[in-house]
């Protein structure tokens, strides 16, 4: 004789998170997938600009640092070179 537990869970009524089936998504609205994807893709925006702000900043200051070690000692000695 199978008990309460048994006959709940066989009868369909087995208690299941309410985000998955089968692997899908299916118990949120198209208005809250919406609002999540918009929020990931500026999440991904957000990121991807930081990353670029920091890259130029990081470009800028080797390019001051190759301009003080080679580009001015080479104006003084073509400079000197023309007396």
């Amino acid at each position: 004789m199978p008990n309460i537990k048994t006959e709940f869970i066989l009868s369909g009524h087995k208690k299941q998170n309410p985000f998955l089936k089968r692997g899908r998504i299916i118990t949120l609205n198209l208005r809250t997938k919406l609002i999540g994807s918009f929020v990931i893709i500026l999440i991904l925006m957000v990121g991807v600009g930081l990353m670029g702000t920091y890259t130029s900043k990081t470009i800028r200051d080797r390019l001051d640092n190759i301009i003080e070690k080679d580009v001015k000692p080479a104006n003084i000695l073509g400079d000197v070179a023309r007396r």
